[in-house]
């Protein structure tokens, strides 16, 4: 079996990737929480020395799907910079000392959030925004994202390692009570696992709205 290391693994997403890979992959885990029921590593990935020990003890890894971010839209400024710039650095880094030569990168639909209307009053009577429109974030999250798909293009064109960079939309919480206003960002955990097993397979450096099928989306999709 191929091995698979997911940050931010206790995360709600993380556990719905785990769960689905588990059976066809060897999965580990690197986060700041332990979970019973997984193969997880402690460390903080905005502290190299701590993200580098846990690469040192893990075998040969054959793909990284990078989760772990302060997910927060209207975190501050020192967090994002923290966490999702120096932690996703930190992450390439090892990639590149370790030998990785896949990742999957969790980038956000935020990255657009600036575009006029996003995400209410867009329809598809505009022509979809495509991954090629310029980056437009909405706030200093959808900044540090944007700057992780940059950094993430350097790192494959310097050092050849590809990425899969999934722009996620609104994934549900089970059980919470769908949100009208954000129907046209929703991903499905199905659809979530169909993007992350393309991306498992690809190579060169690819990137997607992560959204499912809606009659009024905005955003160009696979």
């Amino acid at each position: 079996m191929k091995n698979v290391l997911i940050t931010g693994i206790s995360g709600i997403i993380g556990c719905v990737i785990a769960k689905d890979l588990e059976k066809d992959y060897q999965i580990y885990g690197l986060d700041l929480k332990q979970r019973q029921d997984a193969n997880i590593r402690l460390a903080d990935i905005s502290d190299f020395n701590q993200v580098r020990t846990v690469f040192g003890k893990l075998p040969q890894l054959d793909a990284i799907i990078h989760l772990a971010a302060d997910a927060y839209p209207f975190a501050a400024w020192n967090l994002v910079l923290q966490h999702n710039v120096v932690g996703t650095r930190n992450i390439y880094e090892c990639a590149k000392e370790f030998n990785v030569k896949k990742v999957i990168f969790a980038s956000s639909t935020h990255v657009v959030g600036k575009y006029p209307g996003y995400p209410f009053k867009i329809n598809n009577s505009q022509r979809k925004l495509s991954v090629d429109d310029p980056l437009r974030p909405d706030e200093f999250y959808g900044w540090s994202k944007a700057s992780g798909e940059i950094l993430a293009r350097l790192y494959f064109d310097l050092y050849d390692i590809s990425t899969t960079v999934l722009r996620i939309g609104h994934v549900l919480v089970p059980g919470q009570k769908r949100d009208l206003d954000l129907e046209k960002l929703e991903l499905t955990n199905a659809d979530l696992m169909k993007f992350v097993r393309k991306g498992l397979v690809e190579t060169g450096f690819n990137a997607y709205f992560a959204v499912s099928e809606h009659e009024e989306g905005f955003l160009e999709s696979i």
